[in-house]
């Protein structure tokens, strides 16, 4: 029998407010790299469980941590002074009878293979990061839930989830210029343009405000003459990309507007080693950035549960 209930919203459908505010963290953003690590964990874990024991044992890797390195960005090439640090916690089914699960030796592979397209330049990825894993088994009431779950899966948590449709054309917007950004095609032609960037996106009625700061990495940038010249490049595609896709009536566009316009050190824009902010002290937490819709959403209804690792 199905509970469902309908019931008429006593607010303005989201097209019709004055005023709408829509967010989406890169693929490089710290708190996108702990969920995108915890996640990997996780389907790398359940595919081992699959093919071992023909179904999902009990798990959840879903506490991730970013500790922010130190990096010294220069024209033409810095260095990482302190590795940035990834942690992973949680509960995990490491044993059957007497075969013992190599829990964290998947979860580790799962992790450098995901780091390994968000950072290009790290093939190398413990030249660059530190991993550390930390797991139980897991309670014993909720591992004997999952014994009983033989045709239809049980609960073993009080959760709930919120969702909605259709997505705004502020909210298709937001997705799309930040898909395009973190495109490989686009950073195949900008090779000079980091992961990390954010896409944040305010509406006053039919008018658009894009703020998008994104890292540069200065291994391809020669001096802060060039990084500008850069920076415009990538600002012109932005205009060009929006343009084809979007109807608003105004659409302005800020990119990276902390730089300082006259700078001559390093230090004075946004430049990067690896095309992270992780790598200069901005740290990252599992469920701080986008929800399961891809996007971070004050207007619309919300929930506080991060899905990552579950």
């Amino acid at each position: 029998m199905r509970n469902i209930v309908v019931e008429k919203g006593d607010f303005l459908p989201i097209e019709e407010r004055e005023i709408e505010i829509v967010e989406r963290k890169g693929i490089g953003h710290p708190d996108t790299i702990c969920d995108l690590v915890c996640e990997s964990v996780s389907c790398a874990l359940s595919q081992y469980y699959v093919r071992k024991f023909g179904k999902v044992l009990h798990h959840n890797l879903d506490k991730g941590l970013l500790v922010a390195g130190r990096s010294q960005p220069k024209f033409g090439g810095g260095k990482i002074l302190e590795k940035i640090k990834i942690i992973v916690a949680g509960r995990a089914t490491d044993r059957v009878g007497k075969l013992k699960i190599p829990v964290k030796k998947i979860a580790e592979k799962a992790i450098k293979e995901r780091l390994k397209g968000i950072v290009s330049l790290s093939k190398n990825i413990t030249q660059n990061f530190e991993i550390f894993i930390d797991y139980k088994p897991g309670a014993a009431n909720l591992q004997e839930v999952f014994k009983r779950s033989k045709e239809i899966a049980l609960a073993n948590d009080t959760s709930f989830g919120i969702g909605y449709g259709p997505y705004s054309r502020a909210e298709i917007l937001t997705l799309k210029v930040a898909n395009f950004l973190n495109s490989p095609k686009f950073l195949k032609k900008y090779p000079f343009f980091g992961t990390d960037i954010k896409v944040m996106t305010l509406r006053e009625k039919d008018e658009i405000i894009l703020t998008i700061p994104g890292a540069y990495i200065d291994k391809y940038i020669k001096n802060p003459k060039d990084y500008f010249e850069k920076r415009e490049i990538v600002k012109k595609e932005i205009e060009k990309y929006v343009s084809k896709i979007s109807n608003f009536k105004k659409i302005k566009i800020e990119h990276n507007t902390l730089d300082n316009p006259n700078a001559k050190e390093e230090g004075e824009i946004y430049l990067t080693v690896l095309g992270l902010s992780a790598e200069q002290g901005d740290d990252g937490q599992v469920g701080r950035g986008n929800r399961v819709s891809g996007l971070i959403t004050p207007c619309r209804e919300m929930s506080l549960e991060a899905p990552a690792g579950k």
